[in-house]
């Protein structure tokens, strides 16, 4: 079962309130993917190291604490202007185990969740698993592997819908689902600093908004969750090992939203900023002739 995006519209309406009275400075409708009903549930989405994407912030805070205590974890922030900074990503490093993990959230103005995760094992030698018995786990995790174009014992992807249900996308001979988890958008890494996050530009992409949406909805990565393993392999008497694995969730529709609802956000500030000023000019005394 392929899932699909269905599509709402969303009439927005930004109020300023400015001295005596509020004026309206936008008001348009535009083209949104809807979500599962109920919104995300990060239970039902694919994780790793009980990672799982759609967590919220504090959600995820509690489980990369578990696997990376102390130092091992740094957060890093992000912010709008002069708005308060929020958590943008979260980095985790396991020295002896060789095992670094990095998450992304999602911008406000939508509730932040995860979007990616990426993850990164070295395996030294002497503990270097079989190439069969990796596969074998990472069948037991996440199911069947898409049968791909570019098909090779060193890479595996698998696709989800957004209740966690597998999905099998189909595409153009020149296209490949082993693409589309390591793809992000809407999401900044930040710095680890919150008095001094990174700022995110205080202004919108200039491509209109309906023309963005159409874009990105007829990327066939967008319209579902992806998870990619590529193995790095290596030879021992003759045996196949693994000597290390790249991980990539992505949850792509999610991203979708939410990076639109974000240019909206942006654009919102924009349109107010300019409405006061045209207010505060016209407040302003002729001047005596």
């Amino acid at each position: 079962m392929r899932a699909k995006i269905d599509f709402r519209i969303v009439v927005s309406s930004i109020l300023l309130v400015a001295g005596f009275g509020a004026t309206r400075i936008s008001a348009q409708a535009s083209l949104i993917p809807a979500g599962p009903p109920g919104g995300v549930n990060a239970s039902k989405l694919p994780d790793t190291q009980g990672i799982h994407l759609g967590m919220t912030v504090d959600q995820a805070s509690a489980a990369m604490k578990g696997v990376f205590p102390g130092t091992a974890l740094q957060v890093k922030y992000s912010h709008y202007g002069k708005e308060p900074a929020w958590v943008s990503s979260m980095s985790g490093a396991n020295q002896e185990q060789h095992d670094f993990l990095q998450i992304f959230f999602s911008m406000p103005p939508n509730p932040q969740q995860v979007v990616f995760v990426q993850r990164t094992l070295i395996l030294v030698p002497g503990k270097q698993p079989t190439a069969e018995s990796t596969v074998a786990s990472l069948r037991q995790k996440y199911g069947k592997e898409l049968p791909l174009a570019r098909n090779s014992a060193e890479m595996m992807a698998w696709a989800y819908d957004e209740q966690g249900q597998p999905a099998s996308p189909k595409g153009p001979a020149n296209w490949s689902p082993t693409d589309c988890a390591q793809q992000k958008f809407g999401v900044t890494g930040g710095l680890p600093d919150r008095a001094s996050s990174l700022e995110v530009p205080p202004f919108p992409d200039p491509l209109p908004l309906a023309q963005k949406m159409s874009t990105m909805t007829a990327d066939l990565c967008n319209h579902h969750v992806y998870v990619t393993a590529q193995l790095m392999l290596g030879n021992i008497q003759g045996t196949s090992v693994v000597a290390q694995i790249f991980m990539y969730l992505g949850e792509k529709p999610l991203m979708v939203r939410d990076y639109l609802a974000g240019q909206q956000y942006l654009q919102g500030i924009i349109d107010a900023k300019s409405q006061q000023q045209m207010k505060n000019a016209q407040q302003q005394k002729a001047p005596t002739l």
